[in-house]
């Protein structure tokens, strides 16, 4: 029993190192517990044929032990170097053959012992042949005892309470404990075997396990080392949180898995916020949006973009541990501690088994697990996982989910559009930045049109956070609309508890970049933003596009308006109250200016552009209080705001 129960604990422990580098999926999972029960039946195979008496299951059963731990310590020594191992076998989570490699390289030594150790037990039990049945049952059944108890001790108490170091430092411990007591229990040739399970003992304190903190830095995803210093690591119940500090801020990695990032204070403001985005979509959606459930806390980023209509939050995340890296930088990071939040709520658990227990309705609920192809991520994307969702929203309530680019290609993003659909009558799609897609979806219409303006009202700091300061920067991010979604998703795969597609399918997508090509492509085939040109400014939405480099998109705009590829100055001519050809003859040419009558607002700029292109900088600071006055839906905002910049820099 005491033996099972620390194999276990070896297990669960190398599980975890693994998944660093070959990720926390199904197949990942799959590849590294076959390559432990390999080396479990070779062990049993080879020490059958050595059990043929007591005495010799006896000796068997002490090195069985010792090598257990001589080889759980010595193997434990070489997690830090993991990373290396695996780039020479090119293990990776995509490439899981050479995972298994490196799996049975690193496992064989220790898990041949363990294998051993169970007919060595079985022949101690068994004085004749006729009691072998009854032996075999009773260790099998003590060994099962064992086992469960130490998966559960290794995962909720070991690793949590003693890390890596402690656990392995305990399983080594009991090996030669279990050696010392076998050999004590023979009648003879006792002593070479104390004699050997001393020195083990004395090695591993002499020299115990130390915390694999060079792994740490590592990223699964990318197979390189993340450049900052260590600032915070811990082994959870779920996961292994690592914080590394850099000049921008922390950055939050679960399982050697990039999970956010963290801004600090002192840092300029950086737009490039999907998380925050996730926050956003339900009341840009939703005006009227009160309460809120956010799944997965990550980096704090979503919580900490709630805005101010908002009067309940809810957070559920899985991991302590990363409630624990959030609380540590509370203080230090820029827009404050969420958690400190007198609306925020924080719960620890599953999420679907939250979602199960709970009686509570909520006006929005956000997901963004980070990884989808991780085993239990996977399970946040399916139907039924959706259906939990749409019964715990108002009747007019939004869901909103992210995924990343990287982990699809089309057809998964068709798959998680047609399974979507199947629950929700509405779901859009919104693509803010580019490595993000974000679906938003609700049981009544959705039209971001209609009710810009009014969150842009409601929280115009949140939305300035991430760039948005007029109704067409909100538009833009919009990529396909609700019949948009339904045709791409018509006559996919439904992604489901039973068919997990992300689980089976996404770890294997190879090329990211072109993936990402193919899905943009497709994306703006079914572009959702032609059909909105008569309900928005679609010069601002152009530029908007043209400022994100978003430039199929906004190429595609231009030819359907009327005389756009002109010239500025022949478009003036033509229409000289077109707002974007002023706009753009002020840009362009803003010594024509006096000839046009022109604004208080098209002058100023003008003018500020004549002093700076006149090497005159420091006089554009003269021009601050009129410059600042230019609000942000004109079309000339982004010109003002350089002159101000230019004038501070100069």
């Amino acid at each position: 029993a005491i033996s099972g129960a620390v194999s276990f604990v070896y297990e669960v422990v190398w599980v975890r190192l693994l998944g660093f580098v070959l990720g926390g999926s199904t197949a990942a999972f799959s590849t590294m517990l076959a390559s432990f029960l390999i080396g479990i039946a070779l062990g049993s195979a080879g020490a059958s044929r050595l059990a043929r008496s007591r005495m010799a299951a006896a000796v068997g059963f002490v090195i069985a032990q010792l090598g257990t731990a001589v080889a759980g310590w010595g193997v434990y020594r070489l997690a830090d170097r993991l990373p290396e191992i695996a780039a020479l076998v090119r293990a990776s989570p995509t490439d899981l053959l050479g995972g298994s490699v490196a799996a049975i390289a690193l496992l064989l030594p220790m898990t041949l012992c363990i294998g051993a150790t169970f007919p060595f037990a079985v022949r101690l039990h068994a004085p004749h042949a006729a009691a072998a049945a009854r032996a075999s049952a009773r260790v099998y059944a003590w060994n099962t005892v064992g086992s469960i108890v130490g998966s559960v001790s290794a995962g909720f108490f070991l690793l949590p309470e003693l890390g890596f170091e402690g656990a392995v430092f305990v399983g080594v411990v009991a090996n030669v404990g279990l050696a010392v007591w076998a050999a004590a229990m023979q009648p003879a040739g006792r002593r070479p075997l104390m004699a050997a399970s001393a020195v083990v003992l004395v090695l591993a304190v002499a020299i115990p396990p130390a915390p694999p903190r060079g792994l740490f830095s590592h990223s699964g995803l990318t197979q390189t080392v993340r450049a900052g210093l260590l600032d915070f690591a811990a082994v959870g119940r779920s996961a292994t949180v690592v914080m590394l500090k850099d000049g921008y801020g922390w950055k939050l990695m679960s399982n050697g898995l990039p999970e956010s990032t963290i801004e600090r204070a002192f840092n300029p403001p950086d737009s490039f916020h999907p998380a925050q985005w996730l926050a956003l979509l339900p009341v840009l959606n939703r005006p009227d949006t009160k309460s809120m459930l956010v799944i997965g806390l990550g980096g704090g980023n979503t919580a900490g973009a709630i805005t101010p209509g908002l009067e309940r939050v809810d957070v559920i995340e899985l991991e302590p541990e990363v409630v624990a890296a959030n609380r540590m930088v509370a203080d230090y990071r820029m827009y404050g501690d969420p958690l400190g939040d007198p609306r925020v709520t924080l719960y620890h658990g599953d999420a679907r088994g939250a979602l199960v227990l709970t009686d509570r309705h909520y006006d929005a609920i956000v997901s963004q697990p980070s990884h989808p192809w991780t085993s239990g991520a996977s399970h946040l994307y399916t139907r039924e996982f959706f259906e939990l969702a749409k019964d715990r929203l108002t009747p007019s309530g939004t869901f909103v989910q992210w995924i990343g680019v990287a982990f699809v290609d089309e057809e998964l993003v068709r798959s998680l559009l047609a399974t979507l659909n199947e629950v929700f009558p509405y779901v859009e799609l919104y693509r803010p930045f580019e490595p993000a897609l974000l679906f938003v979806a609700s049981q009544e219409p959705l039209d971001v049109t209609a009710t810009a303006a009014e969150a842009l009202a409601l929280a115009p700091e949140q939305l300035a956070r991430v760039g948005v300061l007029r109704p067409e920067h909100i538009v833009s991010s919009l990529a396909i609309d609700a019949e948009g979604t339904r045709k791409l998703g018509e006559g996919a795969p439904l992604n489901t508890d039973d068919h997990n597609l992300l689980a089976t399918s996404a770890w294997r997508i190879g090329n990211r970049a072109r993936n990402r090509a193919r899905v943009t492509a497709m994306l703006v085939e079914n572009d959702a933003l032609p059909g909105l040109v008569d309900r928005v400014d679609v010069h601002a939405l152009i530029r908007r596009l043209a400022s994100a480099k978003e430039h199929p998109r906004a190429a595609a705009l231009v030819k359907g308006l009327v005389g756009a590829e002109r010239l500025f100055g022949r478009a003036h001519k033509i229409d000289p109250e077109l707002p974007a050809a002023r706009a753009g003859v002020v840009a362009g040419s803003p010594a024509r200016v006096e000839r046009m009558s022109a604004t208080r607002e098209e002058g100023v700029v003008a003018e500020g552009l004549l002093r700076l292109y006149g090497e005159d900088v420091s006089r554009v600071a003269e021009l601050e209080p009129a410059l600042a006055a230019i609000p942000p839906d004109h079309l000339l905002y982004e010109e003002a705001m350089r002159l101000r910049i230019a004038w501070r820099i100069a």
